[in-house]
């Protein structure tokens, strides 16, 4: 969840059910941001934490919305699998394989893609321990 959308109320693991009474059920992120914008929408019905929940719109969201200069509200969750490993890479060193899910970065769940990338970030130059699914396995 980017942090615009954190100040729209949203929270990571959402899945947004309806803008008001609209039903949404295509990821749009451009449909989204219209409805929002154009239709007075005040409140975003989600499922979060497997309870159906309305979050309150702010009354500022039209403006935050068209102020945006990136349209990146929200991103699809996208477990973080290992494509291709480069041939003495330090990823081949530390035994990763092709198809590698990773799952845990130092005991701490990260499992989707936008998790892993953050976590890793925050802690450059530090050996890390990466706890990975292989065939059903954890590693």
């Amino acid at each position: 969840m980017d942090s615009l959308g954190y100040k729209l109320g949203l929270r990571d693991g959402d899945k947004i059910l309806s803008l008001g009474e609209k039903p949404f059920d295509k990821f749009d992120v451009g449909s989204f941001s219209t409805t929002l914008i154009l239709e007075d929408i005040k409140t975003i019905k989600v499922i979060r934490d497997g309870k159906e929940t309305e979050v309150p719109v702010p009354a500022d969201a039209p403006s935050m919305l068209a102020k945006a200069k990136e349209n990146f509200i929200f991103i699809p969750r996208i477990p973080f699998t290992i494509d291709q490993i480069t041939k003495g890479s330090i990823a081949e060193k530390a035994g990763f394989r092709k198809d590698d899910r990773i799952i845990a970065i130092n005991d701490t769940a990260a499992v989707w893609d936008y998790e892993v990338r953050e976590k890793i970030k925050s802690l450059p130059n530090n050996k890390v321990e990466v706890s990975v699914m292989r065939n059903e396995k954890t590693l």
